[in-house]
């Protein structure tokens, strides 16, 4: 796609697909069939195994065994990334009945 850079020394596998905007640093391999979406970083000198799927804006920042699928940055497993991002919708609420909490404590 438009605006991907490889950099020195890297093998990408058979059958990968690598968006707009992603950057692989020297070095690196990246097994076959893997998806990477744009704006991806992967840094220098890691392995990515095969059918490695990376979602926008991701960034690993270590080996990644074959099958997984991350998001984030750090690079997360989906899954994981999931409840990060349910728990910081919850988190305004949180804060303020922990605040609440706190004064009934300094009272008591």
């Amino acid at each position: 796609d438009n605006l991907v850079q490889i950099a020195h020394n890297c093998r990408i596998g058979r059958s990968c697909g690598l968006a707009a905007q992603v950057g692989v640093a020297g070095s690196t391999t990246v097994g076959d069939g893997c998806m990477f979406w744009g704006q991806v970083g992967v840094k220098d000198n890691l392995t990515i195994g095969n059918r490695v799927e990376l979602m926008g804006q991701c960034a690993p920042t270590g080996n990644i065994p074959d099958g997984q699928a991350l998001v984030g940055s750090p690079a997360l497993p989906i899954i994981e990334q999931a409840r990060i991002f349910a728990a910081q919708r919850r988190l305004p609420d949180l804060l303020k009945r922990l605040r609440a909490v706190e004064k009934k404590v300094e009272k008591e």
